[in-house]
């Protein structure tokens, strides 16, 4: 699913060039929206899969983690509904992810909320840390991002993913043995 993204955002980027815009503000203007919204769609995916994958796994810490937060009278009944900000807390307290992608998977979360429900306009002071990408944005202004920073956040979330994964199968693998 990240292959195809990453691929329509190509198609979508190699097209732009061909369509008649009114000025070159314009035409870069629709070559970040394509860039926002492939790590944006690239982030939901990666938790959407993430999340799948912990709650059809049979054992692990993740695993127990999940089965468990029918206890946590916060969460109960909305098992579906857990974040993946709980998720990635829980997997960066069980080392499946480093200490240096664990800000970047924070940070990622926290602006695409405010871009996907706030129209990119933070509610409160926000630090947003992404690899060498690092902005702190006051409340009611908007998030901002360049061409670069986003193809960062694009190549990033993949290797991020990679890395919780692999991790992952790690820990499953020395559950089971």
């Amino acid at each position: 699913m990240l292959h195809n993204h990453v691929m329509s955002a190509q198609e979508i980027l190699d097209s732009i060039s061909n369509l008649k815009v009114n000025s070159q503000k314009e035409g870069m203007q629709r070559i970040m929206l394509v860039l926002r919204s492939t790590w944006v769609f690239m982030l939901s995916v990666v938790e959407y899969s993430i999340k799948k994958i912990i709650r059809e796994s049979k054992s692990g810490p993740l695993a127990e983690w999940y089965q468990n937060l029918d206890d946590d009278p916060k969460v109960v009944g909305k098992k579906w509904g857990y974040s993946l900000r709980s998720v990635i807390k829980e997997s960066h307290k069980l080392n499946l992810i480093s200490d240096e992608h664990y800000q970047n998977w924070i940070s990622l979360q926290d602006m695409r909320n405010a871009i996907i429900h706030n129209n990119a306009i933070v509610e409160k002071r926000s630090v947003f840390t992404i690899g060498n990408f690092t902005r702190t944005i006051e409340v009611g202004k908007k998030v901002k991002s360049n061409h670069q920073d986003r193809a960062n956040f694009i190549r990033l979330i993949p290797l991020m993913a990679r890395e919780w994964l692999e991790r992952y199968l790690i820990d499953q693998s020395s559950n089971t043995s």
